[in-house]
C-alpha cells in the first residue's frame, strides 16, 4: 500500500504561542481540524491571560493550558508547533511528542534568529523576507534545520502590524504544507549553515527602539522606526527651544503622525523645525539632509500642538527657535540605542529558492 498525505492518520497537535502571529496559525490550524485532517488540537499559552491566542481558542471551544515544562502531559499530543512562542522548549519536552517540534519563524532563518524578526526586518530596510518552518532543537532558539522557507518581497511601506499579517499568511500556507507530509519536509531538511542568508541576531527590543536621535538618523531610518516600533512605543526625543526674551530651555516630547516627505531642498540641522501649513506638518531635518513630517508634538505635561499651534508658540516671536535633539543615556530607565544599520552586502539578492 502508497501511503498518501490524505492516508495518513491525521495528527493530534498542540500549538504554542500567545501573540497575533499565533493566532493566524491557530485559526488555520481549527480549519483542518474541522474537516478531519487533525485528530485533535489544543493551545498552551505563556503570555498573559488575555493574549490574543487565548483568546481565539476560547471563542473556538478550544482546551487551553498555560506553560508547564513539568507536570504535563505533551505524550498526548504527536507533534507540538511553535509560533511566536517565547519560551525554550527544552529536551524534556521535545522527546515526549512522537514527531518531536516544529516552529514557524517569520524571517528567512539564518537571518534575524530570535524574538522580534519582523521589527528588524524593517529595521534593516531589508528589500525581502520570509517564513522559515524549522525543527525544534533542544540546543537553543531557531537553530534547528530547516524543513521548508518561502520568500515575500517588500515594497518599504509595511508596518510591523502588516508584515505580521501578511507573514503569518504564508506561515500558514508553509505549516499546512509541511504537516501534510512531514515525513517528506524532514527528508528535504537543510542546515541552517548552508542557506545563504547573513547570520544575524533579533534581540528583544524595549521602548528605547522608539527614541529618536537626529543627530544620526537619516530620514529613511526615522521612517523605518516609525513602521517597525511605532504601533507600540510613543516616539520620543527632546525639544530645544528659547529666544531674545529667554534663555535656553529643554523638554522631553513625543512626536505622533508621521509622514515622508521630499521637500528637494536639504534640511540645514539635524533637528531643525520648520512648519507647513499647507500639509499640516512640522518638518524636522534628519542627519542626512532629508526631512521627516509629523502631524503633532506633545511635551511633557503640556496639550498636544499641531503644526500650526508650533508656530503660534514655539516659534512666533522674532528671534524665538525650537530644535529637536536625542534623548540622553539612560533616559526613561534604559541606556540609548544607536539606529539598526546593515553589513556590507547583507541584502543582496541571492538565487537560493524552496
Amino acid at each position: 500500500m502508497v501511503i498518501t498525505a490524505s492516508s495518513r492518520a491525521a495528527l493530534r497537535v498542540l500549538l504554542l504561542g500567545s501573540d497575533q502571529f499565533t493566532s493566524i496559525h491557530l485559526l488555520r490550524l481549527f480549519e483542518m481540524f474541522q474537516v478531519g485532517r487533525l485528530a485533535r488540537l489544543e493551545l498552551m499559552t505563556a503570555g498573559p491571560s488575555q493574549c490574543p491566542a487565548r483568546r481565539l481558542a476560547t471563542q473556538l471551544s478550544l482546551p487551553v493550558h498555560a506553560w508547564q515544562p513539568t507536570g504535563f502531559q505533551f505524550d498526548q499530543f504527536d507533534i507540538g508547533v511553535v509560533a511566536s512562542f517565547g519560551r525554550f522548549i527544552p529536551a524534556s519536552v521535545l522527546h515526549q511528542w512522537p514527531l518531536g517540534a516544529i516552529n514557524v519563524h517569520p524571517s528567512l532563518l539564518p537571518r534575524w534568529r530570535g524574538s522580534a524578526p519582523i521589527l528588524y526586518t524593517i529595521l534593516a530596510g531589508d528589500a525581502f523576507t520570509g517564513v522559515s518552518i524549522t525543527e525544534v532543537s533542544a540546543s537553543g532558539f531557531d537553530k534547528g534545520g530547516v524543513l521548508l522557507q518561502r520568500r515575500l518581497e517588500l515594497a518599504g511601506d509595511e508596518t510591523a502590524p502588516m508584515l505580521v499579517d501578511r507573514l503569518a499568511g504564508l506561515g500558514c500556507d508553509c505549516l499546512e504544507a509541511t504537516l501534510d507530509d512531514l515525513p517528506a519536509a524532514r527528508r528535504a531538511a537543510v542546515s541552517q549553515a548552508d542557506l545563504p542568508y547573513a547570520r544575524s541576531l533579533a534581540k528583544r527590543p524595549d521602548p528605547t527602539f522608539a527614541h529618536l536621535d537626529w543627530s544620526c538618523m537619516s530620514a529613511g531610518q526615522v521612517d523605518r522606526t516609525v513602521r517597525a516600533v511605532g504601533h507600540a512605543w510613543p516616539l520620543r526625543c527632546r525639544i530645544e527651544f528659547g529666544g531674545t526674551r529667554h534663555g535656553r530651555r529643554e523638554a522631553p516630547v513625543t512626536l505622533a503622525g508621521h509622514r515622508r516627505v521630499n521637500l528637494g531642498q536639504a534640511s540645514e540641522l539635524p533637528g531643525q523645525i520648520r512648519v507647513d501649513l499647507d500639509s499640516g506638518l512640522m518638518l524636522i531635518g534628519c542627519s542626512d539632509g532629508g526631512w521627516a513630517g509629523f502631524t503633532s508634538l506633545t511635551r511633557a505635561g503640556k496639550p498636544k500642538l499641531t503644526a500650526s499651534e508650533m508656530r503660534n508658540g514655539y516659534l512666533a516671536s522674532r528671534g524665538s527657535w525650537a530644535r529637536l535633539i536625542g534623548l540622553p543615556n539612560g533616559y526613561f530607565s534604559a541606556p540609548a540605542r544607536k539606529p539598526v544599520t546593515l553589513a556590507k552586502n547583507d541584502n543582496a539578492e541571492v538565487s537560493y529558492s524552496s
